[in-house]
C-alpha cells in the first residue's frame, strides 16, 4: 500500500512519522534517536529481507535506526 513517511530537516527533531496516501497519520511515529537533537533526520523505505513489506530506514548524524 502507497504511505508517506517523512522526517523533519536540520533544525528540527529526529521524529519519524507515516501518513497513509490521503495524509491520515498512520500510529505515532518513532525517534530515530535522541528526541532533543535538532539536526533533523533522513529517512527512506526499503524491502530489506525480502518480504515484500518495506522497512522504514531513518538516520542522523549519530544514529542509523531500522523499524
Amino acid at each position: 500500500k502507497d504511505e508517506i513517511v517523512t522526517g523533519a530537516g536540520a533544525g528540527g527533531g529526529p521524529h519519524v512519522r507515516v501518513f497513509t496516501r490521503l495524509g491520515q497519520p498512520q500510529g505515532r511515529g518513532f525517534f530515530a534517536g535522541n528526541p532533543a537533537a535538532r539536526r533533523g533526520v533522513r529517512v527512506l523505505t526499503a524491502d530489506l529481507d525480502g518480504n515484500g513489506t518495506s522497512e522504514i530506514l531513518a538516520a542522523t548524524t549519530d544514529v542509523f535506526t531500522a523499524r
